[in-house]
């Protein structure tokens, strides 16, 4: 077959689609869906088939295929997961640039859809997972384009491609943290857009992004006590150091929201003693220096301000 590539393959295309979604009758829709199935299993093997057609093609029928694949009907469902798997299996071995992997980023920001935002996490983690499989290394351009693309979204001003990114990192995190090379050159600074972004709005995600990250740290630490060319930089410190992140998060103890008191609270605990020579905090807060430590002016001081403080000075007593 020469795929779906006329203008009757299309339309046919798109009225499959359409009573896919859409119709109730049973047996309707299940003829729909096979026809659906293999209608794009033909396309997506045509070695004739232009990139920008499997591009159109994918634009136009992927999003179908996610929803489907967490569909309340058990027998649909397992037909489109396992479809979307072996898409992402067959794609990640050939093509350079993903077409999957945009609209898997659009489907985890679905807050209205819990099933889909699930879904989609799986199939980021496959589509991660199967990126360094089919690579020699992982400077591969395809494993590469997911992180870049996950930066893209966790830097985005829009709250919902933030949390998209770290729903994102949640789902793969177990197959990144075994790859010395991308922990060393990505974790720095996916800790710095995460945790701005977790300074500004508290979710849940942004908060076991963090703990993820942070237990990344502490078990590779000795990748972070150095240097490294290739290590994408954070807002923080000039290096993305262990000792830059280290003060980071100090100066982030004492802030006016409590969340964030107690997460970067929990990340400097974990990360402090780490640093060669810093057994204590006072041995820390001498490397820091007094520019590290809280000050409250007369001028214009907030209760949240001192409050802050206040439960700063309670914290570090309570844990010297």
């Amino acid at each position: 077959s020469s795929g779906i590539n006329a203008e009757y393959g299309d339309e046919m295309l798109r009225e499959v689609i359409m009573l896919c979604k859409t119709t109730s009758e049973g047996q309707a829709r299940a003829s729909a869906c096979e026809l659906l199935h293999a209608l794009f299993l033909v396309s997506v093997a045509n070695e004739n088939s232009s990139s920008a057609r499997i591009k159109e093609l994918y634009d136009h029928s992927l999003p179908t295929l996610l929803e489907l694949g967490c569909d309340s009907n058990a027998v649909v469902r397992q037909i489109f997961r396992e479809l979307t798997f072996q898409i992402i299996h067959w794609q990640t071995g050939r093509a350079k640039d993903s077409f999957i992997l945009p609209h898997v980023l659009d489907g985890i920001q679905q807050s209205n859809n819990v099933e889909l935002r699930k879904f989609c996490g799986e199939c980021i983690e496959e589509f991660f997972k199967w990126s360094i499989k089919h690579s020699s290394d992982t400077m591969s351009p395809a494993v590469r384009n997911i992180l870049k693309q996950l930066l893209y979204c966790a830097d985005h001003p829009d709250i919902s491609k933030q949390l998209a990114a770290a729903t994102a990192f949640n789902s793969f995190y177990r197959t990144f943290r075994e790859e010395d090379v991308l922990v060393s050159d990505y974790t720095m600074i996916l800790i710095s857009h995460l945790l701005d972004a977790y300074i500004k709005k508290n979710s849940s995600t942004f908060h076991l992004s963090l703990l993820h990250l942070t237990r990344i740290v502490t078990t590779k630490y000795e990748l972070f006590l150095k240097t490294s060319d290739s290590r994408l930089l954070p807002r923080f410190g000039e290096s993305g150091t262990l000792m830059d992140l280290t003060k980071h998060v100090f100066t982030l103890t004492f802030s006016c929201d409590q969340h964030v008191r107690e997460i970067t609270r929990t990340m400097y605990l974990k990360l402090y003693h780490l640093i060669p020579g810093c057994s204590n905090h006072h041995a820390l807060l001498d490397k820091f220096g007094v520019a590290a430590l809280p000050v409250v002016s007369d001028d214009d001081v907030t209760c949240e301000q001192l409050t802050g403080v206040l439960s700063w000075v309670v914290w570090l007593a309570d844990n010297t």
